[in-house]
């Protein structure tokens, strides 16, 4: 995976951050006399890892010695790395110990809940489905009223958790909470991490089921279970009214900053760095970063590549690494975070390594490790493309559903 180094600037500037520093001119290390040939100038990022180790030293030639001299001895052995002390790795090294006994405890009480869970589930199940049968709005109420609701409250706190509960929440909606950022592991090897939104509003899941999922970017850990649920409908106008017209003006609001962010794009001189051009404005460096990152468990790595984090970009999405990767060195474009509530004017300051070495790995890195570090990512995009292109059929055709569409076992 490739890295980049970006400027960012808000078309609306909201937060405060350092002002650039011009790279520093490092002079060229001098060479041995005995060298003929200057060493061919390369970035660093690209020389291939067998040549980032130093030559061997060799003895200088020298006049003769008295032979009360110390023979000449051996060429020195490699610059070992610097060893860092104690008091800089400490925590460190505590966390990584840490890490497995902490993971064993919070599966001890995640199993512990779920099974306290489970018994409730099967203590009310069927008062619960005399509830979901009813049709008759006022005795469905009546009878909720008859079902014994479960004490997380007293739960979590023998077993130590927090805990929060959610009201009634759409999809849509449950991306402003922390779960609903998250992940769930797929049973398969290869198979990656399934949305918590696939998983929660999936047809059919049945009350008080608990399940674990992780956060990708906090590898906070939730266990969560459906405790109601209302159908779909179509509310009023009258009802809908605030929400109508607050996403309206969302939607418009938009357009509006893309148009500003893209002129502040385009305003700024190719010899201008992003603080040169907007002293007024909020300008992040946010260091190098890749696209995505591989995910990090308590036991090493596994799972989809996470999407990383950028300093400076609030809810940094994959429009906003699109719209990075698309940059070359030097220019200057627009990309928006996730929910396209801020639109970045961006200027890409290096790339490491180059596209031709990418591609020399991507093509050289060997099958098997290719399909294991990008399957998860492929499936994924394969099946919002093939979702994509499902919804354009209904879209274009019209199609009415009288039940949802379910899939044939043939695929």
């Amino acid at each position: 995976e490739g890295t980049c180094a970006v400027q960012d600037a808000p078309a609306a500037a909201e937060e405060a951050a350092p002002e650039e520093k011009p790279a520093e001119d490092k002079p060229a290390e001098e060479k041995p006399a005995t060298e003929d040939k200057p060493a061919e100038e390369k970035p660093a990022e690209e020389k291939p890892a067998t040549e980032e180790k130093p030559a061997e030293a060799k003895p200088a030639e020298a006049p003769a010695k008295p032979s009360t001299e110390a023979p000449p001895t051996a060429a020195e052995p490699a610059k070992q790395p610097e060893v860092l002390p104690l008091e800089k790795v400490r925590d460190q090294i505590l966390a990584q110990l840490a890490a497995r006994p902490a993971q064993q405890a919070l599966d001890a009480a995640f199993n512990a809940v779920k099974a306290e869970v489970n018994k409730h589930a099967r203590d009310t199940q069927n008062a619960r489905r005399l509830v979901q049968d009813e049709q008759d709005a006022v005795k469905r109420a009546a009878l909720k009223k008859d079902v014994k609701p479960f004490d997380v409250a007293a739960v979590a706190k023998k077993h130590h958790l927090e805990f929060e509960t959610l009201p009634l929440t759409d999809p849509f909606a449950m991306g402003n909470y922390d779960i609903g950022r998250a992940q769930a592991r797929s049973p398969h090897q290869f198979g990656g991490a399934i949305p918590f939104i696939y998983t929660a509003f999936s047809e059919g899941r049945q009350h008080y089921q608990p399940e674990q999922v992780t956060a990708p970017l906090s590898n906070a850990e939730f266990l969560y279970w459906l405790t109601d649920e209302q159908a779909d409908f179509v509310p009023e106008l009258k009802d809908a009214r605030e929400e109508v017209i607050k996403a309206w003006k969302v939607a418009e609001a938009r357009k509006l900053a893309q148009t500003e962010a893209q002129k502040l794009a385009d305003s700024v001189k190719p010899t201008q760095t992003l603080a040169e051009a907007f002293p007024m404005q909020m300008v992040t460096q946010s260091g190098e970063f890749t696209w995505l990152r591989p995910a990090l468990t308590p036991f090493g790595f596994g799972g989809e590549p996470q999407l990383n984090e950028v300093l400076g970009v609030s809810q940094a999405g994959h429009n906003f690494m699109k719209a990075v990767s698309q940059l070359k060195v030097g220019e200057v474009g627009v990309g928006p975070n996730q929910p396209e509530t801020i639109y970045y004017v961006i200027r890409v300051e290096a790339r490491s390594p180059s596209d031709e070495v990418l591609r020399e790995q991507f093509v050289g890195g060997g099958a098997p490790r290719l399909y294991q570090s990008i399957s998860p990512v492929a499936q994924r995009e394969r099946g919002q493309f093939e979702q994509q292109w499902f919804d354009d059929l209904v879209k274009e055709f019209n199609v009415d559903w009288k039940r949802e569409p379910q899939r044939s076992s043939e695929g």
